[in-house]
């Protein structure tokens, strides 16, 4: 039976904050209900292993000694609607996240909090593309077995697809939040999976900003290679306006973002009909 408040925050975090992994596993076995019970957040000590980083072994621990891991519930929801999982991914904890993958935590991948972000959202923002590629596959393990190196291709299946579509209260997808985050690696996986309902054109924020208004926000390298790949495929974003009426040129600190942007604009305005020709890998056309 779980006994709500019988597992204290304070004296939980405090034995994984200080790192005495002996004290904590002692403290979980001495008394068998605490391996399930809840805090006042209404988190388990699962939840809190996953969501601090040095805690990470004693994650593990939870999930795979024999002591714990046939009653440990890892499809829980702390009262934010965090799952162990979204702290895992928000971590950026790879081995964690894959083996939280392999037990019930997995129903939970399409799961939202009080946000509506789902772990591919802190995953993205986080610029960790390891763990999205990892939620992508199990997303759709047909897909990944067929193409183990986990190419957009092989994500782009009806799962990745619709893990990609659902959106933030604040209308982003993991996407938006990759792009603003300036991350062209996970930019680059992501990207390819958008479908015709949510185009790259899509704005978030209440109809404000589109992918690359982000994009070019971000800045810095990550900002102009993340705008480069995103105009290799869609050459038009260049002039798809927010609802200020601003391009993404126009909400860019960057000199060199402004120039790229604007050369595709230029381009557009002189070829309406044409974007040049996109290489396969998304790179810039070659007018630029």
């Amino acid at each position: 039976q779980t006994h709500t408040m019988e597992i204290h925050k304070v004296r939980a975090y405090t034995l994984l904050e200080d790192g005495d992994e002996v004290k904590f596993k002692e403290w979980i076995l001495a008394v068998p209900s605490r391996l399930n019970a809840l805090d006042e957040d209404q988190r388990t000590p699962l939840h809190w292993t996953c969501a601090l980083r040095k805690a990470a072994p004693l994650a593990h621990w939870l999930l795979t000694d024999e002591r714990t891991r046939d009653q440990l519930r890892c499809d829980t929801t702390d009262d934010g609607g965090w799952t162990p999982l979204m702290s895992a991914a928000a971590v950026g904890d790879l081995a964690l996240v894959s083996a939280l993958l392999k037990t019930k935590a997995a129903s939970q991948l399409a799961a939202q909090n009080s946000s509506g972000n789902t772990a591919l959202h802190y995953a993205a923002g986080k610029k960790h593309v390891d763990v999205c590629r990892a939620l992508l596959e199990a997303a759709d393990p047909a897909a990944s077995a067929a193409d183990p190196a986990g190419s957009p291709p092989a994500l782009a299946s009806t799962g990745g697809r619709a893990l990609m579509e659902v959106r933030n209260r604040y209308g982003e997808s993991a996407l938006h939040r990759a792009a603003a985050a300036g991350c062209p690696e996970t930019v680059r996986l992501l990207a390819p999976l958008v479908s015709d309902t949510q185009p790259l054109s899509a704005h978030c924020y209440r109809g404000i900003n589109t992918v690359l208004h982000l994009a070019a926000q971000a800045g810095g390298h990550g900002g102009l290679e993340s705008v480069r790949y995103l105009l290799g495929l869609d050459p038009q974003l260049a002039l798809v306006t927010n609802t200020e009426k601003q391009r993404a040129a126009d909400v860019s600190a960057s000199k060199g973002i402004c120039k790229l942007i604007e050369s595709y604009e230029e381009k557009l305005q002189q070829e309406p009909k044409s974007s040049g020709t996109v290489s396969e890998e998304g790179d810039a056309p070659q007018y630029i």
